[in-house]
């Protein structure tokens, strides 16, 4: 997922990374989405929203790929970069 890996970028690990990859399958439904945990203060208001709207657990709430792209975070970024 999109939102793990920026997670995982953020924090320098993934959610959960303490336990066996098995048990994080057991415990991915049981939990909360996870958000960065380290220096979270120092990540913008617009980065946390983005990880927790690609982080939705319902499918159909979640925006798809192609809605995501259009997010004002990343049209920021267009063909010119």
């Amino acid at each position: 997922s999109l939102g793990i890996t920026a997670i995982e970028l953020a924090d320098g690990e993934a959610p959960l990374c303490q336990f066996h990859p098995t048990k994080v399958l057991f415990e991915i439904p049981r939990r909360p989405p996870p958000t960065v945990r380290r220096d979270a203060t120092k990540w913008s208001e617009d980065f946390t929203k983005f990880i927790s709207a690609c982080l939705i657990k319902d499918y159909e709430q979640r925006p798809s790929a192609e809605e995501l792209l259009r997010n004002e975070n990343f049209v920021k970024f267009d063909d010119e970069t």
